[in-house]
């Protein structure tokens, strides 16, 4: 699953939600990735082993991502237990990122 933002935000968490199917159908381990080109992928957050205690449960991850992104892209490496994977929903939280140069002209007017 990948999400292209309209700016770039620092990502400070994220939510899975578990879909209506079996629970085998869960996701138990994945990566999220952030890229600023679409082309080159950093690693935010993974996760293995992971359950859900029941059909359409959210659970939140927290991040500790410095850079800002305005791609970012969920790869699940497995599910728990079927060969096919089902979230109902994927959320992104976060605030708006500036870097030095944005911030900078802001205070400066330079």
């Amino acid at each position: 699953v990948q999400y292209a933002a309209a700016k770039r935000y620092k990502l400070t968490s994220y939510t899975l939600t578990s879909a209506y199917a079996s629970l085998t159908n869960a996701p138990k381990s994945w990566v999220l990735y952030g890229s600023v080109d679409n082309s080159t992928w950093t690693v935010i957050d993974e996760q293995e082993e992971k359950t859900f205690a029941e059909k359409n449960v959210t659970q939140t991850y927290s991040c500790n991502s410095d850079a800002g992104y305005s791609y970012f892209k969920l790869h699940v490496l497995s599910a728990n237990g079927a060969s096919n994977v089902q979230i109902s929903e994927w959320q992104l939280f976060g605030d708006s990122y500036f870097d030095t140069y944005y911030q900078d002209f802001i205070q400066t007017g330079v």
